[in-house]
């Protein structure tokens, strides 16, 4: 039209040309330049643009089109606000469940659990215990589980599972938590708690959502100099340099030792360690409950204090709120960060574990996870001694020697 080449444009009706009147007006403005006709279909009639009355007559059909078209908006959004605060369903179904509808007149009675449901339970149990969703993902499609649709799984379809007040038979309104008129996904008294825990792991601020870098040396940057208290870095071989060392990263590399020398003591320590006959009492004596429901208090304080954020109050009031309520958040977060034990950790503690094999299983990067929990104080004396008589750990929890041949 805008190069000229159409006489008339045919319409079933005017709401076919735009439910938005600007757009509407532009459009029959641009008709009345390139003199184009109108035809309305429904109205029986050809309209001229250039005919003033003609031009007022679709001028005001497409207002009330945009009239009619907010009015079912407001109709749909009513409908959508009654259901939840009704605790019914809306939208599309939720994976685990499925709709109940009455017999007779078809009215939406509510929603019931399918044989999805525990999928969905294990989802949010795993990521309660930290872990990651990729790891759920690929675990779930190992095994060849339908995901939502029928299809494979995606990791952000296990997020939105984990992350659903839905699935613990809740409903938000306004940012208020109502009972919805459907089970959650567990009959397990202590799941909503657990839930809430995933909730807190997988939106806390400090969750990492980027793939680390691939981790290369076991102690880089683990230990420290003696000397002057600088991190120590690799030194790998260079032209006349055939042995790859770990070395104070100061200006003045004070102190370095062999890196070989160095990872088989601390691999030697870590399975001492490890092989304490009471290390893995210890290690759980946090108890997994205590944690999920530090995690689920400090999901749920949260929660509260964002609903605070937009509610209808002033602004002081609101600072008053925030003043009381981030620093138990704080508390309940620390309490779980402090009573949390890292997977690869307690894999390795498991009584009975084979833990050399699960340690050449492991990646560099979770290895030094766990030398970073067991050893969170490395550092390296000056000298030219062995790393067995040179790497201490504060004042105890390294071995004496290695042996002749390890």
């Amino acid at each position: 039209m805008e190069a000229g080449n159409l006489d008339i444009i045919y319409l079933w009706e005017t709401t076919r040309g735009s439910r938005k009147a600007g757009d509407w007006i532009d459009f029959i403005d641009l008709c009345r330049d390139r003199e184009v006709l109108i035809h309305v279909t429904n109205h029986g009639r050809t309209y001229d643009m250039t005919i003033r009355r003609d031009r007022k007559t679709l001028v005001e059909e497409g207002i009330d089109a945009e009239d009619d078209s907010e009015k079912i908006h407001d109709n749909v959004v009513r409908a959508l606000r009654a259901n939840r605060e009704a605790g019914l369903p809306h939208g599309i179904c939720n994976y685990g469940y499925q709709r109940i509808h009455h017999p007779q007149s078809g009215a939406l009675l509510g929603q019931e659990r399918d044989g999805h449901a525990p999928v969905c339970a294990e989802i949010i149990t795993r990521s309660a215990a930290g872990e990651a969703v990729s790891v759920t993902t690929a675990d779930l499609n190992r095994r060849g589980i339908p995901g939502p649709g029928g299809g494979i799984w995606y990791r952000r379809q296990v997020f939105r599972i984990a992350t659903n007040v839905a699935y613990i038979g809740k409903v938000r309104v306004d940012g208020e938590l109502i009972d919805a008129r459907w089970p959650p996904v567990s009959d397990d008294p202590e799941f909503e708690d657990v839930f809430w825990a995933a909730q807190h792991l997988l939106t806390s601020p400090g969750r990492k959502t980027t793939r680390p870098g691939r981790s290369k040396y076991l102690l880089s940057y683990l230990m420290t100099c003696d000397e002057c208290g600088s991190a120590t870095e690799a030194d790998t071989p260079r032209k006349r340099m055939v042995t790859s060392k770990y070395r104070c990263s100061g200006s003045g590399h004070c102190v370095s030792v062999v890196m070989e020398d160095a990872d088989a003591f601390i691999v030697l320590a870590v399975r001492k360690k490890l092989s304490e006959p009471d290390f893995y009492k210890h290690l759980v004596s946090g108890s997994d409950k205590r944690i999920v429901r530090a995690r689920a208090e400090a999901a749920r304080l949260r929660a509260e204090l964002d609903e605070w954020a937009t509610a209808d109050i002033s602004a002081r009031a609101f600072s008053l709120r925030e003043a009381k309520l981030l620093p138990l958040i704080e508390a309940a977060e620390k309490r779980a960060e402090e009573l949390t034990v890292p997977i690869p950790l307690r894999e390795l503690a498991t009584p009975g574990a084979d833990i050399q094999a699960r340690w050449d299983a492991m990646p560099v990067a979770a290895r030094r996870d766990v030398i970073r929990l067991l050893f969170p104080d490395l550092r390296l004396l000056p000298g030219k001694a062995p790393a067995y008589q040179r790497i201490v750990h504060g004042t105890a929890g390294l071995p004496e020697q290695v042996p002749a041949q390890g």
